[in-house]
């Protein structure tokens, strides 16, 4: 019956001009009067709207702590936190390990980890190694892999290969890159081009390069390029600049400008291959 009533004056949309009052033509309100009052009356039986969620807080608070209002970021993960949010914790021991107050975020971090949480034990291993206790760092990072934290091998292998412990390292990358973890597929191809392993070095770039990893475009150019095979790599270094690599744009003028001044030969040597997920930690 609403709805009949909804629509019995829609002609009246038809007729020229506005009738004084908003009357329709049998004298009762027009169509848009009938319209503004039913939805009126719809919103009121909707009732207020529901609060956000603590998912939606929480994406809330990251937001406006990327955006510089760290203040009220932090409260807002305080207070999630305290109603058992662990994530929160884990995100508000972030916020206080960037902008203090100092010891804080570990603290936090490691209420996060009691609870089960792999990414605070992650970032507890971390902490150590930056503070060089490497042995507590491996302890941490090593807790982290257990309970399914892939990216922690990451920084594993780069705590392990600073301790002169390369085979660990490589064994831990290995897993971490068969995970889905580019960077280490990165750092892989970066040992084993250090130690003269240029097939392998290839594929591991080739494959992050193909997951959309900057490094990975980078290093396969140049390592293309090192080969003599000129064409391949201003492809993969085109690559590296359409994902943002900073330094490829020089290799890219340099390389064609040798190809140009030597095309019989079609050798044209690169840079010095590198990673961005060389910095332990770059994530915390």
């Amino acid at each position: 019956m609403a709805w009949r009533v909804l629509f019995g004056g829609a002609l009246d949309v038809l007729a020229p001009g506005v009738r004084p009052g908003g009357r329709g033509r049998d004298g009762g309100p027009d169509f848009f009067t009938r319209l503004e009052a039913h939805w009126a009356d719809a919103y009121d039986a909707l009732g207020p709207p529901p609060p956000p969620t603590a998912a939606q807080r929480h994406t809330r608070a990251l937001a406006q702590a990327e955006a510089g209002d760290i203040e009220e970021a932090r409260r807002t993960l305080r207070g999630l936190a305290e109603a058992g949010d662990v994530r929160a914790l884990t995100d508000l021991g972030v916020l206080c390990h960037r902008h203090g107050p100092a010891g804080e975020g570990e603290r936090l971090w490691r209420r996060a980890a009691k609870l089960g949480d792999a990414r605070a034990r992650h970032y507890l291993g971390v902490a150590a190694a930056r503070r060089g206790d490497d042995r507590e760092g491996v302890r941490q990072l090593r807790r982290a892999l257990a309970a399914g934290r892939a990216a922690a091998g990451r920084d594993l292998g780069l705590l392990l290969l600073r301790m002169g412990e390369a085979e660990q390292a490589e064994e831990v990358w290995q897993d971490a890159a068969e995970a889905g973890v580019v960077e280490a597929a990165v750092l892989l191809g970066v040992l084993w081009h250090g130690q003269g392993r240029r097939d392998q070095a290839e594929t591991a770039w080739r494959r992050a390069a193909r997951d959309g990893d900057a490094d990975g475009a980078y290093n396969l150019g140049l390592l293309l390029a090192e080969r003599g095979a000129s064409a391949d790599a201003l492809l993969w270094l085109r690559r590296a600049r359409e994902l943002g690599h900073e330094r490829a744009e020089p290799q890219i003028l340099r390389l064609a400008a040798r190809a140009a001044a030597a095309p019989h030969t079609g050798r044209a040597r690169g840079g010095t291959v590198e990673s961005a997920a060389s910095r332990l930690g770059s994530d915390t």
